[in-house]
């Protein structure tokens, strides 16, 4: 488009320019002339010739080109695929000593639930530590014991873990205390009797 206005604005100063040119002064006789810088304008006489005829020759304006634009093709998505769910064993194993204390929570800070002797299963087990969860075989009375008296057959990390907040219920045995306050003085806690 601007090229077109500037091809126009162009023809125009030519036709304008020859024009101008080929008046004549009327009187004198004299032509009108263009001169350039440096040179120096001399009168000529008028002439009885034919005005010169303009030939205008095509101005060239680019034609515009369609070019195609790559159409965008979507790159695929990574679809969220869910995580495998793992198996874990349930294994068995062996009491070594005679009998096993067996506690509602892993460690030996909880409470005793039972004995526990013989063959066992393994339902799981606690990380960085040695305390398992076992059972009867085929029984539904699960405890926690120490797993360095168990002779387990089979890959101990095939069991699943467990969190180690979560504790069996309380002993149905023994109530909370009474009586008892528990006061943090200098970052140790101790209890006072009342």
């Amino acid at each position: 488009m601007r090229s077109r206005i500037h091809g126009t604005l162009i023809l125009w100063i030519i036709i304008f320019t020859i024009s101008a040119c080929t008046l004549s002064s009327g009187e004198d006789g004299v032509k009108p002339t263009i001169t350039r810088p440096g040179e120096n304008p001399t009168p000529r006489p008028l002439e009885a010739t034919a005005p010169p005829t303009l030939t205008l020759a095509p101005i060239d304006t680019p034609t515009p080109t369609i070019t195609q634009t790559p159409s965008l093709t979507p790159t695929p998505t990574d679809t969220e695929t869910p995580a495998p769910t793992p198996t874990y064993a349930i294994l068995r194993g062996k009491v070594i000593p005679e009998r096993l204390s067996c506690r509602y929570g892993p460690g030996v800070d909880y409470l005793f639930k039972f004995s526990v002797f013989g063959n066992i299963e393994i339902l799981g087990r606690m990380e960085r530590s040695s305390w398992i969860l076992v059972q009867a075989i085929g029984g539904k009375n699960s405890c926690w014991v120490n797993g360095d008296y168990v002779e387990i057959n089979g890959d101990i990390m095939s069991v699943a873990p467990k969190d180690p907040h979560i504790v069996l219920p309380w002993s149905p045995y023994y109530g909370p205390l009474t009586g008892v306050s528990a006061t943090r003085v200098w970052g140790y806690s101790h209890s006072l009797l009342d």
